[in-house]
C-alpha cells in the first residue's frame, strides 16, 4: 500500500508506503520521492489516478501541451520514456471513466480534464502499439476549474466547469451536459 501525491507546482511526485512494509527504513522520515525512485517519473503532476492497475499521472505545462504519463504494465517501478500522451492546454484533473454497475461497455475510459477542455481516453496505449487507444475531444471551451471540483459516482462524473456551472458526462463518456440549471431550478 502507497498514498501518492503531488501538486503542479511541486518539484516531485511524493509518496509514502504503508509502515507494515518489511522493506521500509525505519529512520527516513516522512515521503519519498517516486520522481527520484522511477525512472522517467515527472518532477510533479498536477493530478494522479490509478486506472487499469497502474499510476498515470497529469502535468500541468505553463505553455504548450501538457504530457499524460503512465507507469509501465510489466514493471511498475518504471515509466518508458514514451509512456506519455501529449494533451492540449494545462491539465488539471483526471478521473477513472468506469461509472459502477450501469456502465457495461468493456472499454477502459480515463476522463482528462484541462482549464480549457475535457477530453477521454478510450482503452489502453500499450495494448497493439497504442492502436487500440483512442484520444477523444469532449467539449473545448469549457474545463475544470480545480483538481478537486469533480467526482465519480455510479451515474457518471460530476464536474464545476470554469463556467461555474455543474456538469455530467454519463457512462460510456459521449457527452457532457450542463446539470447546473435543471438542480438550482428544482431547489427553488
Amino acid at each position: 500500500g502507497a498514498a501518492i501525491f503531488s501538486h503542479a507546482e511541486a518539484n516531485h511526485v511524493y509518496y509514502l508506503l504503508d509502515d507494515k512494509d518489511p522493506t521500509i527504513d525505519t529512520t527516513v522520515h516522512g515521503a519519498r520521492s517516486l520522481t527520484t525512485d522511477v525512472t522517467n517519473c515527472p518532477a510533479g503532476a498536477a493530478s494522479l489516478a490509478i486506472h487499469l492497475d497502474r499510476l498515470w499521472l497529469l502535468t500541468a505545462a505553463a505553455s504548450g501541451p501538457s504530457l499524460l504519463w503512465y507507469t509501465d504494465p510489466f514493471n511498475l517501478n518504471s515509466i518508458r520514456a514514451t509512456n506519455f500522451i501529449q494533451i492540449h492546454g494545462k491539465g488539471v484533473g483526471l478521473i477513472p471513466g468506469q461509472f459502477g454497475a450501469i456502465d457495461n461497455s468493456l472499454t477502459p475510459r480515463l476522463i482528462i480534464f484541462t482549464q480549457t477542455s475535457v477530453s477521454v481516453l478510450d482503452g489502453d496505449p500499450i495494448l497493439g502499439g497504442g492502436v487500440q487507444a483512442d484520444l477523444r475531444i469532449l467539449r473545448v471551451g469549457l474545463g475544470l476549474r480545480s483538481p478537486h471540483a469533480a467526482c465519480i459516482t455510479p451515474f457518471g462524473a460530476f464536474f464545476l466547469g470554469t463556467d461555474g456551472d455543474l456538469w455530467l458526462i454519463p457512462p460510456g463518456a459521449t457527452t457532457v451536459t450542463a446539470v447546473g440549471g435543471p438542480i438550482r431550478n428544482l431547489l427553488g
